[in-house]
């Protein structure tokens, strides 16, 4: 039998949006309740790991969280939080 490894990544859903404050996010728990909700609709599937990812942002975000800002050699480099689900 061969088994095949795949991922599913849950990224911070929008909750509000607002030209004037910025877009509002779901919190990492928020996004972990989804996570977990998913896990038990797909229990026949093998989890092989749950991660966070921090993935880079190619420009600045136009929008306040879940985007973190480093300054990094006189620039500013975002990232945004995500949870990945491996499973086979």
């Amino acid at each position: 039998m061969i088994n095949e490894l795949n991922y599913i990544d849950f990224i911070p859903e929008t909750l509000t949006k607002s030209v004037w404050k910025g877009n509002t996010y779901e919190s990492i728990d928020q996004v972990m309740n989804r996570v977990n909700e998913w896990i038990r609709s797909n229990y026949n599937r093998n989890i092989v790991n749950v991660e966070t990812v921090v993935m880079p942002l190619n420009r600045k975000p136009n929008f306040k969280s879940p985007v973190s800002a480093i300054n990094h050699s006189g620039g500013f480099v975002y990232n945004m939080q995500i949870i990945r689900v491996w499973y086979s």
